[in-house]
């Protein structure tokens, strides 16, 4: 469903599957993680390019609950 913000948990099984430090989700793997998510494939792209622009010191429209989330976890290595 769109436009409803992402969780923890969604956050979580999104860097699960696809690590910070790894490639970013594309193609058939993205479409698979979009599906578990319930998300559309480019909120899933996304979201991941926030989360790594934040982790990189770029500028970002990541959200709180995300920053926060990175940081808690010491993701942003």
């Amino acid at each position: 469903m769109a436009g409803r913000r992402w969780t923890e948990q969604e956050y979580a099984e999104l860097f699960d599957l696809f690590p910070l430090a790894g490639d970013r989700p594309r193609g058939d793997a993205l479409d698979r993680a979009a599906r578990h998510l319930g998300r559309t494939t480019d909120a899933v792209a996304w979201q991941w390019q926030d989360a790594h622009r934040y982790c990189e010191g770029q500028s970002t429209t990541a959200a709180p609950v995300l920053m926060s989330y990175l940081d808690r976890l010491g993701l942003c290595r």
